[in-house]
């Protein structure tokens, strides 16, 4: 996850840094917009306006950080749906998998199956 986030931070938009501290902070559970306002040192009106500049949304960076770290999870990991979902700040395992579903086309299970 390190590695990921360093090749974050070498993109020069605003909305990578963004994804690259709402990486950071997912696994804390903190999926708040005033968590990551905090941590980038912003109040939470200029990031919006700064998201929108940028033709994004925190719902959407959040979604494909969200997405991203699943990924990641499922391919590097052996730790279950269960406790990926709870990471990522789902309250419900099958909330991340109708969530991950949408974004990748296959489940969180075929996924890691096909991960390898």
């Amino acid at each position: 996850m390190r590695k990921r986030l360093n090749e974050l931070e070498r993109d020069a938009t605003f909305a990578a840094l963004f994804r690259a501290a709402l990486m950071e902070l997912l696994p804390l559970g903190k999926t708040g917009i005033g968590d990551t306002a905090e941590k980038l040192c912003v109040s939470t009106r200029p990031l919006q306006r700064r998201l929108k500049s940028e033709n994004t949304s925190y719902q959407q960076q959040l979604n494909h950080s969200r997405e991203l770290l699943g990924r990641h999870f499922l391919r590097t990991s052996d730790m279950s749906i269960s406790e990926i979902a709870f990471l990522l700040g789902f309250e419900e395992h099958s909330s991340f998998s109708r969530a991950f579903h949408n974004w990748t086309g296959v489940s969180p299970d075929a996924f890691r199956a096909q991960a390898g």
